[in-house]
């Protein structure tokens, strides 16, 4: 038998019950007195569960299923042997899919996959963790625009996994969450539902993990710092622009023009404007501006 202590089941998550419970104990035992030195001598040894048990050697160390260690050794018993262990075995057939696993298991997250592959964190998701994913479908990714690349797509998943393993309940509780990508996710129950930065729902909440747990949701979660700016902050932002800002100021369009449109505008340059003779006022002016304003999101090649 291999007996785990007390700390190595306070380690655990939960406890199984029932049949899975059943089913992790008889993993701890196998049929015949096998001593250290009868392991040492295996590779595996298969249980009474019936799968098996690999055996490995660390110094003088028996290691079971690459990281469960013998601490105490052959304690005889009148009718076997017990080594008692610092962890718990849970059956290969048991065990928790990782988050990758998770998502290269699932069609919905065919392009979540490559973009964490095109990113080099397929590697990092692989790891003990514990990590919280927020994990955006296909569907979700076609939401975008365009899809980052380099740096930016991998902030972008960086933003979306979070250090330490949270349940929806506790993400509810916690109200926002810092993610490895160092800036916070908001979380907020509307309408019956987790969702995220105000306007991403998790569609599957608390998909168990080995190394953590995932959240489906529907939407592209973008940092605050690469957040698309406005028509206004664009112009406001840059030097180059300041007649315009003043006009539109005169004209009272700032705020039309902060709405959520989309909107495409032909931006005018201090230069473009000291070509006039004279900038027209009033209604005049108002009507000029509007001239710039076409209402839709339209590229060049869109116009052309």
């Amino acid at each position: 038998m291999f007996a785990p202590t007390n700390d190595a089941f306070a380690a655990l998550d939960a406890i199984p019950e029932g049949d899975a419970l059943k089913e992790v104990l008889l993993y701890h035992v196998a049929s015949g007195k096998l001593t250290a030195d009868d392991l040492f001598e295996r590779t595996t040894v298969t249980t009474v569960q019936g799968e098996e048990v690999t055996i490995e050697f660390d110094d003088d160390t028996v290691v079971l299923n690459g990281m469960v260690k013998v601490t105490v050794a052959d304690i005889m018993a009148s009718n076997g042997v017990i080594h008692v262990i610092d962890g718990v075995l849970i059956p290969p057939s048991m065990q928790l899919p990782s988050i990758v696993d998770i998502a290269t298991g699932s069609p919905d997250f065919s392009t979540l996959v490559g973009a964490l592959s095109a990113a080099g964190l397929v590697e990092t998701l692989q790891g003990d963790g514990p990590f919280t994913v927020f994990a955006p479908t296909n569907h979700a990714f076609d939401t975008l625009d365009a899809i980052p690349e380099g740096d930016a797509l991998k902030e972008v998943l960086l933003y979306h996994v979070a250090a330490g393993k949270y349940t929806g309940a506790e993400l509810l509780e916690k109200q926002t969450v810092t993610t490895v990508q160092g800036e916070e996710v908001t979380i907020e129950w509307i309408h019956d539902n987790v969702v995220l930065n105000g306007n991403v729902t998790v569609t599957t909440a608390d998909v168990m993990a080995s190394n953590g747990i995932v959240h489906v949701i529907d939407g592209v979660l973008i940092p605050p710092s690469m957040q698309p700016k406005s028509i206004v902050e664009i112009a406001v932002g840059d030097p180059n622009f300041s007649t315009l800002v003043s006009a539109l100021t005169a004209a009272d369009l700032v705020e039309t023009l902060q709405g959520e449109g989309p909107f495409t505008v032909f931006a005018a340059t201090n230069e473009a404007f000291a070509a006039l003779d004279t900038i027209p006022e009033g209604d005049a002016l108002k009507e000029v501006l509007l001239y710039h304003v076409i209402a839709g999101k339209y590229t060049g090649a869109d116009l052309v």
